[in-house]
């Protein structure tokens, strides 16, 4: 399923990561001989909590302190307020769904959707695809025939023949033949600064 590759695992605020065994006293073994060979007490796991994670009163469990994304780096316990992709969203990432924000260095791909609780910043052109934010979006090279959802204010370079539903403010380039609401105020601006076609509903001036 290349829309679904489990490349991100999201947690909770108060979700626990991690439980820590204490370590025992061993069990004595034997030689060839019948000989008894007494065990090396057993060491702490070198685990430690991490940003935005903390560690129980019992000091056995680590719990996220956030919505986000967990990560374990081999000695800390992490998790990410904000998830970075270095590339598309395309077959080599599938879907992209986050707890907290989302940063895209590229374009999403057609077909794919990327959604967050949080903002969402993609620096590439949003190609027929689903782009759902519980906050601000940032689309810097706009968007073609796509559906975008913001809970908070959009902001992007062009819209071409797309859906958008936005409940804070929303500013563009120009918009043309796209369906838009918008709660609060739409404003273009820039160089062509024109709405062209389609339909446009906004709650304020």
């Amino acid at each position: 399923d290349y829309y679904d590759l489990g490349l991100i695992q999201n947690v909770s605020a108060g979700e626990v990561l991690c439980v820590l065994t204490p370590p025992t006293e061993g069990i004595p073994g034997y030689t060839v001989k019948g000989e008894t060979i007494k065990p090396k007490p057993g060491k702490a796991a070198p685990v430690v909590p991490g940003p935005n994670t903390s560690l129980s009163a019992d000091g056995l469990q680590i719990i996220s302190k956030i919505n986000g994304q967990f990560e374990f780096d081999g000695k800390k316990v992490i998790v990410n307020e904000t998830y970075t992709l270095n590339q598309d969203v395309d077959t080599s990432t599938g879907n992209i769904k986050v707890a907290g924000n989302l940063i895209v260095r590229g374009m999403v791909t057609s077909g794919f959707t990327i959604e967050a609780n949080g903002y969402i910043n993609v620096t590439g052109v949003v190609e027929t695809a689903t782009v759902t934010a519980g906050k601000d979006v940032n689309l810097q090279g706009g968007a073609n025939g796509s559906k975008i959802s913001c809970g908070g204010n959009f902001k992007c370079r062009f819209i071409e023949n797309c859906d958008v539903f936005v409940r804070g403010e929303m500013k563009a380039e120009y918009i043309l033949n796209s369906n838009v609401r918008c709660r609060r105020n739409l404003k273009t601006e820039g160089v062509i600064s024109k709405i062209i076609g389609g339909t446009c509903v906004v709650m304020q001036n």
